[in-house]
Formats: structure tokens, C-alpha cells, sequence
């Protein structure tokens, strides 16, 4: 059980590390992509009429998952720590707190 959570864990911190890197693109595609409407004249539509951009609005949410996740990871390292320390008394209190 311990293992398999760790191994959840270890998952769940390599997909938080892919957002991350996903931030960081959309991020530089943001700046290119705003550096061309400069260099052309001309304005981003969907910012005109909405106020953000799509890439905006795709950093917005990306960061609010990010965010999310590592909640999760907190609560899921918090939670294999009670199992590690108390393995008995862990598993029935999360069982107890599932049931709910």
C-alpha cells in the first residue's frame, strides 16, 4: 500500500513539474506572440473585445491547476507520513474520514 502511494506521489510530482514547464512555454509564447502584434501594428482581437488574451487566459488556468496541485501533493505526502508513522491508526482514520 505505502509503496504504491509513494509511487502515486512520485506520479503526481512528475505531472506538477510538467505543468511547470508548460507555464514557462505558454509563458514565451505569450511574449513572442505579443512582440509580432507590436511589430506588425496590429492588436490581439479576442483581448480587444474580453480583456485577456487566450494565452492569458491559459496561463490564468494553468497556474489556478498548478495551485490545485499542490494542495493535492501536500494533502497526499501529509497523509503517506501518517500511514509511515502510524500505519494501523493512518489507514483507519483516512478510511473513517472516506466514508464521510
Amino acid at each position: 500500500m505505502i509503496d504504491l502511494d509513494q509511487a502515486r506521489l512520485a506520479q503526481a510530482a512528475v505531472v506538477r513539474r510538467q505543468a511547470d514547464e508548460l507555464l514557462c512555454v505558454l509563458n514565451a509564447d505569450r511574449a513572442a506572440f505579443e512582440q509580432r502584434l507590436t511589430e506588425s501594428g496590429r492588436r490581439d482581437p479576442i483581448k480587444s473585445v474580453t480583456g485577456r488574451s487566450s494565452l492569458d487566459a491559459a496561463i490564468l488556468q494553468t497556474r489556478e491547476m498548478m495551485k490545485h496541485m499542490d494542495d493535492l501533493l501536500a494533502t497526499m505526502n501529509h497523509d503517506l507520513r501518517a500511514i509511515e508513522a502510524d500505519p494501523a491508526g493512518a489507514l483507519a482514520a483516512l478510511e473513517t474520514a472516506a466514508a464521510r
